[in-house]
């Protein structure tokens, strides 16, 4: 049996969520099968950041519209060395990670896969893999998917919010 946990907006009526994966969503929630996860507060040092590849402004160019058509097989274009690297500094488990245009907000978690703290590649695939989800009014097959939402295809980077949280921003262009 599934968990459903209250998240309560205080703009609005309470947000249900429910802590299954996705292929196993409970159809009782109130916007399945997407949920809201919470940004976290800092898990360690306040002044943890991405590491310089996933930095704004560091070269990088990944076009996620393209690594989504493409499937997991050839995704995403970056070599094993760079994609074992930890995503942080100091390493951490988790990362969530947004984009102003993304309406009502998406909170993209990144957890951490084969690694104890998020690498390069969980951060690259799970983008990939959250902004290939259709809007939640959307039809699975036919609707917009939350990168259609966004003002560019490609990423340019992750820049740190001024929340105090672990949370990036994606640029993208």
């Amino acid at each position: 049996m599934a968990t459903i946990i209250p998240h309560v907006n205080t703009r609005s009526a309470p947000v249900w969520f429910n802590t299954r994966s996705i292929t196993g969503i409970d159809k009782s929630s109130r916007y399945p099968p997407l949920y809201t996860p919470i940004p976290l507060p800092p898990q360690t040092d306040p002044n943890v950041d991405v590491i310089p590849y996933l930095k704004t402004g560091s070269g990088l160019n990944i076009n996620l519209g393209l690594m989504l058509h493409r499937g997991h097989n050839q995704w995403p274009p970056i070599g094993r060395n760079i994609a074992e690297l930890p995503a942080t500094s100091p390493p951490i488990p988790s990362m969530t990670i947004t984009h102003p245009s993304l309406k009502p907000p998406i909170w993209i978690t990144v957890h951490h896969s084969s690694k104890p703290y998020v690498t390069v590649w969980d951060v690259l695939v799970t983008l990939i893999q959250q902004l290939g989800l259709p809007d939640q009014e959307g039809d699975v097959f036919n609707g917009p998917r939350r990168l259609d939402f966004l003002p560019g295809r490609s990423l340019m980077g992750l820049t740190k919010s001024g929340d105090g949280q672990d949370v990036w921003i994606m640029e993208v262009a």
